[in-house]
């Protein structure tokens, strides 16, 4: 059985050695030393690695609930268990109130040693049951700060000869005008390097949102603008899809405080979702307006495609989730995820409101 550090703290050296004995004798794989003042315990914890501390709680120059406290400023952690002669409810809930894994008078603790060797016992895998959670909970943080600086790294490097190809195309494709043929495959080629472009700009806003040193670039901003850049960007794709494409923007809206980038992205993403889930004569509506009691701005995108399932609407906007699509398109899980992270670090939140068979509207509500 491993080895269990105990320390003994009480000012009556013939309990702490009566203790020291009995304890070894039920406890064989208790390793147990002894402290006869506060100071002296605090200082052994110090300088020692201890298990559990089995203390008195009537200590002449610091009582034990002052030690408990103290070790924890002093970031010691080896778990406490009060043993006193004069106990009483109040203390008791005192001491469990400030952290105390468990608490016994002399009379019952002395009589029924068996319940103290257990306590301790249990103290101590709970405090290694933490230690591990905590420890594999930073280990996982790692990994995602470590992922995440990858994704950042890789989409910058990435970016900066995708465009380089995209503008050779575009070149290209107008030198090459006159030959149908060519002219379509430097239009594919186009296509596939914005949809290229739009997956390493979804995985470089979610890198850097999840970055722990990162801070939005915020600035004031009129919520029309990002909506009338979506205008623009999908004019020529609604024409094409034949979708009724509308923009409403309520007039006088006032300015926000946002990050532009990240907002426009956020955006796009779920025009660019509404877009791909409605169906060839359908429609498509776009709009900014002032919440209720006129402290917040409501973006929203509403479709007239085929909705979401009950069960779907809680996992959308999950990291990697993806919804079925009709039409079998798949996407990076990655789009819905970002609206939300987006707005959650502008202080606001996202909305779904979707009826299966009549379409979908998300929101996404920031602070004014």
């Amino acid at each position: 059985m491993e080895k269990l550090h105990l320390l003994i703290v009480d000012d009556d050296e013939e309990v702490s050695e009566f203790m020291k004995l009995r304890l070894g004798r039920d406890a064989k794989h208790f390793v147990i030393d002894c402290a006869y003042t506060a100071e002296d315990c605090l200082k052994y914890l110090q300088e020692n690695k201890v298990d559990c501390v089995l203390c008195d709680y009537q200590m002449p120059s610091m009582d034990g609930m002052e030690m408990l406290l103290y070790a924890r400023e002093k970031g010691l952690d080896a778990p406490f268990i009060f043993v006193t002669g004069q106990g009483s409810e109040e203390i008791a809930r005192e001491a469990f109130k400030n952290g105390a894994f468990d608490y016994f008078t002399k009379e019952i603790g002395f009589a029924h040693f068996a319940r103290i060797i257990n306590s301790i016992e249990q103290a101590v895998r709970q405090k290694h049951a933490e230690k591990a959670r905590a420890d594999a909970e930073e280990a996982m943080k790692k990994l995602e700060r470590q992922r995440s600086d990858l994704f950042a790294m890789v989409s910058h490097d990435i970016k900066s000869p995708l465009t380089a190809i995209m503008g050779y195309s575009d070149m290209l494709q107008k030198e090459t005008a006159k030959d149908q043929e060519t002219s379509q495959i430097m239009s594919g080629i186009r296509s596939s390097c914005r949809k290229i472009n739009g997956i390493m700009e979804d995985f470089f806003v979610v890198s850097r949102l999840e970055s722990a040193n990162y801070s939005l670039e915020e600035s004031l901003c009129d919520p029309a603008i990002p909506l009338r850049d979506a205008e623009k960007d999908f004019a020529a794709q609604a024409l094409g899809r034949k979708l009724r494409f509308r923009v409403r923007i309520e007039p006088g809206l006032p300015e926000i405080k946002a990050d532009r980038t990240f907002l426009h992205r956020a955006l796009f993403n779920l025009i660019q979702n509404a877009f791909a889930y409605t169906p060839s004569g359908g429609e498509v509506t776009v709009s900014a307006a002032l919440g209720p009691g006129e402290k917040e701005i409501i973006f929203s995108v509403t479709d007239s495609g085929p909705g979401i399932p009950p069960d779907e609407q809680k996992k959308v906007f999950e990291k990697y989730y993806r919804l079925h699509s009709p039409a079998g398109r798949k996407g990076n899980g990655l789009g819905l995820y970002l609206v939300k992270s987006v707005a959650l670090a502008h202080g606001g939140r996202v909305l779904l409101q979707s009826e299966p068979g009549k379409g979908s509207t998300f929101s996404i509500i920031l602070p004014v």
